[in-house]
């Protein structure tokens, strides 16, 4: 399995802005799934985005956290 996916672009006053995700942040984990890759993410957000919120896992320098974003 990958390493997660790697925030590139974070567009200003996005959901995500708001949330303060910045370039570099990895998306770890989508709701209850562990991305290894963009392919893995886009069909565990798919899955989720239905709900309108997804949580995400996201890891920053070596730390990580949860947040929720409202889709």
């Amino acid at each position: 399995q990958g390493n997660g996916v790697r925030i590139n672009a974070v567009l200003p006053n996005s959901p995500a802005a708001r949330l303060g995700l910045a370039p570099g942040d990895v998306v770890r984990q989508v709701g209850s799934v562990r991305v290894g890759d963009s392919r893995d993410f886009a069909q565990a957000f798919a899955r989720y985005r239905l709900a309108g919120k997804v949580t995400l896992l996201i890891q920053r320098g070596g730390k990580g956290y949860y947040v929720s974003l409202a889709v």
